[in-house]
């Protein structure tokens, strides 16, 4: 079973896409002053922020569990993470873990494993790997010792420009993929019916998408800033 004959992952990977986008450009509105810091910090646009990352997170985890070649995957992203790494460093915002680095790790670790955690009833594995995402998630966990950040251990002065660790986030990817078992549940007619053509092609080219998004809304950004100085 290829997880590109599923047509409901291919919608909701491009409704998160979508969603995306449109946090990423309110954002850099906010940074240039077109919209109100405060929107952003609100209760609101925080859930958002964690529906939208754990949305891609949990796609991530399912298409691993389907994927035949995780590893590939797995190798293709962190390659884009690092590539995110570098160019973030050199305009002075780096993202030293971000989410790509958390699923390219995930891809890693999950091909490792895929043989033991398969074994595991779906709904217990499921279940333990919940528990730890929702018993980690609001652990701010200090450390003195440098390099321990990917695991959600970090000094008070690590900072990162996005910042998703194993822990939480990893438990996620590893519920997902123990959640996808029960794809074989749903009916055949409801799990393969096709997603629109527009939402397939974002869907398949989510990773492109993602390191050229932000460059462009920054392009958009600073030409609305341009035109409002000279109105």
């Amino acid at each position: 079973m290829s997880e590109k004959r599923i047509g409901f992952l291919d919608t909701w990977r491009a409704a998160a896409l979508l969603a995306m986008i449109v946090w990423h450009f309110l954002y850099d509105l906010a940074a240039a002053g077109f919209v109100p810091e405060t929107l952003l910090q609100s209760p609101v646009m925080e859930l958002a922020r964690y529906a939208v990352a754990g949305s891609f997170i949990a796609i991530s985890g399912v298409c691993a569990r389907l994927s035949k070649r995780p590893l590939r995957r797995g190798f293709a992203v962190l390659a884009a993470a690092l590539i995110v790494s570098a160019a973030t460093y050199l305009f002075g915002a780096p993202v030293y873990w971000g989410i790509l680095h958390l699923l390219g790790v995930c891809m890693l670790l999950y091909a490792a494993v895929r043989k033991r955690w398969e074994r595991l009833p779906a709904t217990a594995a499921c279940g333990a790997a919940l528990l730890v995402f929702v018993l980690t998630f609001a652990l701010p966990v200090r450390v003195g010792v440098p390099f321990l950040f990917p695991l959600g251990l970090r000094t008070a002065a690590f900072a990162s420009a996005d910042y998703y660790p194993l822990l939480p986030w990893g438990a996620l990817f590893f519920a997902a993929a123990a959640a996808a078992e029960r794809l074989g549940d749903i009916p055949p007619e409801r799990k393969y019916a096709p997603a629109p053509r527009a939402l397939v092609w974002m869907s398949r080219r989510s990773l492109l998408i993602y390191l050229v998004h932000q460059p462009v809304l920054l392009a958009l950004t600073a030409l609305l800033l341009r035109a409002a100085q000279g109105a």
